[in-house]
């Protein structure tokens, strides 16, 4: 069973300013993997009319996140698109791919509306966040958050108001800006090892650190 812990950031005033470029490069990169994935399909389906190819080319989360790490490695483009954490990256990836998923399930079904993924402005994207796995570069102590990358080293504090379950393992972590801008708050998805738990005192302190995996 998957549970999600929402807490509130008490980050500094420079930690707030970083989330928010985090943020802001996340929503870029939806649009930008968005409008990259319409360009391929438009564009290969005049190859299709003139009998240049069979189908129309069809962009995967598996191609953008390749392209990713090869931005990643070259000289010219390393420094820009490593000042967040792939993982991060990944996930809003993963987001878009997923919004497509849900436009050809509509499709498939006929029974609404299908809604094609749209191009986000600001006002329409408040979120980023990681599938923690590997040797993520996000972490939790009980305290502090933390994301880590090679230009982007942030220690957020987190109000806890109430411990983690000692059983919990941390599989994703998601980052919210509240409406107006000036609360975030972080959102962490766990599985239980001790499904008989869930409904235990929750006033005991947690085992410290939360299980990240």
């Amino acid at each position: 069973m998957l549970l999600t812990y929402r807490y509130r950031l008490l980050p500094t005033r420079a930690q707030h300013a970083r989330l928010a470029d985090i943020l802001e490069s996340q929503r870029q990169l939806y649009n930008h993997a968005l409008a990259e994935r319409i360009d391929a399909y438009e564009r290969t389906c005049l190859e299709v009319e003139r009998g240049l190819r069979k189908k129309p080319l069809s962009i995967s989360y598996f191609d953008q996140a390749n392209s990713l790490t090869i931005l990643g490695r070259d000289p010219l483009t390393r420094d820009e698109f490593n000042k967040v954490p792939k993982l991060l990256q990944h996930w809003t990836l993963k987001r878009l791919d997923d919004a497509y998923s849900a436009f050809f399930r509509r499709i498939k079904a006929g029974t609404e509306k299908p809604g094609f993924p749209r191009f986000r402005g600001k006002e329409f994207w408040s979120s980023f966040g990681a599938a923690l796995v590997g040797s993520a570069p996000i972490s939790f102590d009980g305290r502090r958050v933390r994301i880590g990358a090679r230009t982007c080293n942030l220690r957020i504090r987190v109000h806890m108001d109430r411990p983690l379950p000692n059983d919990a393992v941390i599989r994703s972590v998601v980052f919210t800006r509240a409406p107006g801008g000036r609360k975030w708050y972080v959102s962490f998805q766990c599985v239980r090892r001790h499904r008989s738990d869930i409904s235990g005192n929750t006033n005991r302190q947690p085992a410290l650190p939360a299980v990240i995996r």
